[in-house]
């Protein structure tokens, strides 16, 4: 398990040092009860995995945010120092002894600086980022109703569809066929340190 010292914050006072299967939620039996009304019964869990620390959205009714990403239902999000977890409305930092060993942690700095400069806006960087996810895995690029689905608003297509348009257009990939633009996107984005 990780041995760093890790801990939740509230407002700047540490609320909890992270443990594997740390749940937090509003329920009585939550590890970290959280007296909120945005806040779920049982909102979140932390989990512990060599090296590292990642949080799941337990089906909350407010959804769970790492920064900017909302968590999608059962899947993992790596958390790192200063990462702001938001629990509906609740704001959390995350502050990790580690912090100084995270080898990841300057990737997602290098991907702010590279969505900047093309001028991404955040919500379509993080289309970029839901589309590369299962060709990253091996499969396809994910299409725009599983975009949309990922991001926690299925009926959004159509903003998703906007989004991939304007990146298109400023990544230079607007004469392709559809199909190419988008694996074209992928490996754009996994060489330019997006994902």
């Amino acid at each position: 398990m990780v041995e760093a010292v890790e801990q939740l914050l509230r407002d700047g006072a540490v609320i909890a040092e992270l443990s594997d299967g740390l749940v937090l939620g509003r329920a009585p039996e939550c590890g970290v009860r959280i007296d909120e009304p945005s806040v779920s019964r049982r909102h979140a869990v932390v989990h512990g995995e060599p090296g590292r620390w990642s949080v799941e959205d337990c089906g909350s009714r407010n959804g769970t945010r790492v920064g900017p990403d909302r968590l999608v239902y059962g899947a993992r999000h790596p958390l790192r120092d200063h990462d702001v977890l938001c629990l509906g409305s609740l704001e959390l930092t995350v502050r990790s002894a580690a912090a100084v060993e995270d080898a990841d942690r300057t990737s997602t700095i290098e991907a702010e600086v590279v969505r900047q400069s093309l001028g991404l806006s955040a919500f379509q960087h993080q289309v970029v980022r839901a589309l590369a996810e299962p060709w990253l895995a091996g499969g396809e690029p994910a299409s725009n109703a599983a975009i949309a689905a990922a991001l926690g608003t299925p009926l959004a297509v159509d903003a998703v569809k906007a989004a991939l348009r304007r990146v298109y257009a400023r990544t230079g990939l607007t004469d392709a066929a559809a199909h190419a633009k988008r694996t074209d996107l992928c490996r754009l984005a996994q060489r330019s340190h997006w994902l």
